[in-house]
C-alpha cells in the first residue's frame, strides 16, 4: 500500500486551495479505428463532478495522465498524458466544463441549492494490440468533499479513475458503457428509493451492477513540488500505477458493499436498482462497478463514483453537502483567524461542550469548552500555519468530528 500522508501545505497558484471537492466521476473508453495493423485507436472520455459551492481548486488545465501496460498487480508506464494544455508538448485532447442541475426529489423541506460542476476531458489513443496484459489510462487528484460520513477525514483523500482494457477487449474492439443520467444526489431519509443506473452500451454486452471500493489518489497538497507530484500528492505526476488503494471505511458500520451503512437497508441489485430506505442522515461516497458480459464472458469493468446526500425531508435544518457535519457546522471553511460553530439542532448536553482542533500530526492545538445554553460559538485561531486541520465537538458520549482548511 502506498501511505497516504495527512499533512498539509498549500502550494502553488494554479493548485489554488487544498482539493477540489470531488464528489464523483467516470472514464470510458470507445474503438475509433484500427490505424494500422495491430493498433487501435481509441476515444476515451475522462468524466468529473466537483461541488463548485465548497471551495478548492479549479478543474486541471491541463490534466496529466498515464498509461500503464501489465496486469492489475503489476503494471509498467507506457506513457505519460497532458490533457487540454495549451503548450505545443500539451495540447491532445479538449476539456470543456459547465453546471449542471441535479434531479430534484419530493421534500417538504427548502433543501439547499447544490452547485455542482463537471468537467469533461475528451482524448485520442492509440494503442497496439495486447494479447498478454491490460492497458490501463489513469487519473488521480486530491481531494474528496469534506465530512463524509462513511469516510474518516474524507478531505485527506483524492480519487483514482482508470480505464482497464483487457485482452480480451482489445481483441474484440470492445467500447464501455456510457451513463445515461445522473444518480440522484439526495436521498430523503426513512423514505423508500428505487432509483435505476442507466448505462448504455453500444455492443449490445450484458450489463451487471453491483456496489464495488471507492479508489484514493494521491493525498493532500505537500511542499516541496517533489512531494506535491508523488503519489502521496495532491497532483500525483505521472499517476502511479495499479494496484490502487481504496479509501478507509469509518469501522464499524460501512463497506464497500454496504456504503450507506450495514445497518441501513439500502441495496445495489444487478439490474442496476438502487432499492430501500435510508435510514440515517449524512454524505455516503460510494461506488458502482458496471461489467460487460458478452456471451457469458466477463470482457471488462467500469466504474462511476459518487456522493449521495441523505437529508431530512421534514424540517428545513437538512444535512447539506459543504455545510452540517454529524450535527455541526463549522464555518468558514477555508479559515482565518476564526470559526463559528452553530448545532442543527438543540444543544443537547447539560455539560459543557468541548471543541478540539488537532494538526495534521494529530496533536491539540487548540480546546475550548462551549456553553450549552448557547446555539453557537466563536473560536479565535491561534497563530498556526496554514493547512489542514481536523476538529472534533465531543460532548457526554457523544462526538462530532469534521475537517477545516487554514488558509494563511
Amino acid at each position: 500500500m502506498k501511505t497516504l500522508l495527512i499533512f498539509l501545505f498549500l502550494f502553488g497558484a494554479s493548485l489554488q486551495t487544498y482539493g477540489m471537492h470531488i464528489v464523483g466521476g467516470y472514464f470510458q473508453y470507445a474503438l475509433v479505428e484500427e490505424v494500422s495493423p495491430g493498433v487501435n485507436r481509441y476515444q476515451c472520455t475522462l468524466t468529473i463532478y466537483r461541488d463548485c459551492a465548497g471551495g478548492g481548486a479549479a478543474f486541471d488545465k491541463p490534466a496529466f495522465l498515464a498509461v500503464f501496460v501489465g496486469t492489475q498487480q503489476a503494471a509498467d508506464l507506457y506513457a505519460e498524458l497532458c490533457i487540454a494544455g495549451t503548450s505545443s508538448n500539451c495540447n491532445q485532447g479538449t476539456i470543456g466544463v459547465n453546471v449542471i442541475k441535479p434531479a430534484a426529489i419530493a421534500c417538504e423541506a427548502v433543501l439547499p441549492g447544490v452547485c455542482l460542476e463537471r468537467a469533461v476531458y475528451t482524448f485520442f489513443q492509440d494503442l497496439p494490440v495486447r494479447s498478454d496484459a491490460h492497458y490501463f489510462i489513469v487519473y488521480q487528484r486530491c481531494c474528496r468533499t469534506t465530512g463524509i460520513t462513511n469516510i474518516p477525514f474524507s478531505g485527506d483523500f483524492g480519487s483514482t479513475f482508470f480505464i482497464d482494457i483487457p485482452p480480451v477487449a482489445q481483441v474484440s474492439g470492445n467500447a464501455s458503457p456510457v451513463l445515461q443520467e445522473l444518480p440522484p444526489v439526495y436521498l430523503a431519509v426513512n423514505r423508500p428509493v428505487d432509483y435505476p443506473f442507466r448505462f448504455v452500451d453500444a455492443d449490445g454486452d450484458s450489463l451487471a451492477y453491483r456496489f464495488c471500493h471507492p479508489l484514493a489518489g494521491g493525498g493532500p497538497l505537500l511542499n516541496p513540488q517533489a512531494i506535491l507530484f508523488s503519489c502521496e500528492g495532491a497532483a500525483p505526476r505521472p499517476p502511479c500505477p495499479p494496484p490502487f488503494d481504496t479509501v478507509p471505511f469509518a469501522t464499524p458500520g460501512f463497506t464497500a458493499q454496504a456504503p450507506l451503512g450495514v445497518d441501513m437497508p439500502v441495496t445495489l441489485n444487478a439490474a442496476g436498482r438502487l432499492q430501500g430506505t435510508p435510514s440515517s442522515i449524512g454524505r455516503f461516497a460510494a461506488a458502482v462497478c458496471v461489467d460487460e458480459y458478452r456471451n457469458g464472458q466477463l470482457i471488462a469493468t467500469n466504474r462511476l463514483e459518487w456522493q449521495f446526500n441523505v437529508v431530512d425531508c421534514t424540517t428545513v435544518d437538512v444535512v447539506s453537502p459543504g455545510n452540517w457535519q454529524n450535527g455541526f457546522k463549522v464555518t468558514p471553511n477555508p479559515a482565518s483567524d476564526r470559526l463559528w460553530i452553530t448545532s442543527a439542532t438543540e444543544w443537547l448536553s447539560a455539560e459543557p461542550i468541548r471543541f478540539e482542533l488537532f494538526n495534521s500530526q494529530g496533536r491539540c492545538v487548540l480546546s475550548q469548552s462551549i456553553a450549552p445554553e448557547t446555539d453557537g460559538a466563536s473560536m479565535h485561531l491561534p497563530n498556526l500555519p496554514g493547512g489542514m486541520y481536523h476538529w472534533a465537538i465531543r460532548s457526554g458520549f457523544s462526538e462530532s468530528r469534521g475537517s477545516v482548511f487554514i488558509d494563511r
